[in-house]
């Protein structure tokens, strides 16, 4: 699996935060309905996912396409280029894996003033110490700028009430304290705790927003009037 401004905002300060995740996460899903991924194919409580090996290597092939695509319009045309080909480019072939959910996701929170929404991967941490990557990348929210450090990117452990926003899980959100379930389904172990590593990516300025809602008006979800 390959693998999304107010430093002080919290969710006890803005209470409709939760709202908004619970919008945009229907937002994404009516922009991007049924959306394929091919690493999915190995678990088999997802219902929406390649039903055979040559279904998987077949929505492989159109992944790699659009990732290719996506950086060659980086080169010629930017940020702006990037963030708003890269939703139609993911809707016209149906495909992502886990870090195309995580950034659109990101992309969505950020155009809806979540403005502390990164991408992150996951990493398990045992009893002995021992830590591993969990091959798989998602949404969070809040996480400070010590431990999000993008020049220097390490493994933390994640608090317990740090919120996640996690498209490719089925729109798992939730806070990682409620999130063991969920995540022991792609291998976290019982006795193992969860752990974030920041993910270097491109960051959308507002021009790269405005840019993504003039494509993709459902994706902006919030008025003057309901903030």
């Amino acid at each position: 699996m390959e693998v999304c401004s107010n430093n002080n905002q919290s969710f006890t300060g803005r209470p409709k935060a939760n709202k908004i995740l619970t919008k945009a996460r229907d937002a994404f899903n009516e922009v991007l309905p049924e959306l394929r991924s091919p690493t999915k194919f190995e678990y088999d409580f997802f219902e929406n996912k390649p039903k055979t090996k040559e279904e998987m290597l077949e929505l492989n092939d159109r992944l790699r396409f659009v990732r290719s695509f996506l950086e060659n319009i980086y080169k010629e045309e930017g940020k702006i280029g990037y963030f708003k080909s890269q939703i139609g480019l993911v809707k016209a072939f149906n495909v992502a894996n886990c870090y195309e959910f995580a950034e659109i996701g990101k992309t969505i929170l950020r155009m809806n003033k979540i403005k502390n929404a990164d991408i992150f991967a996951l990493y398990a941490k045992s009893p002995n110490g021992t830590i591993r990557n969990l091959d798989h990348g998602i949404c969070a929210i809040n996480v400070g700028k010590s431990r999000n450090n993008k020049a220097n990117p390490a493994p933390f452990v994640a608090k317990p009430n740090t919120k996640i926003f996690d498209m490719w899980l089925n729109g798992f959100i939730g806070k990682v304290k409620n999130a063991r379930k969920i995540y022991r389904q792609i291998g976290l172990k019982d006795d193992e705790v969860l752990m974030l590593k920041p993910l270097k990516t491109l960051e959308p300025d507002n021009k790269c927003l405005n840019r993504v809602q003039e494509e993709f008006p459902k994706l902006k979800i919030l008025t003057n009037s309901n903030v």
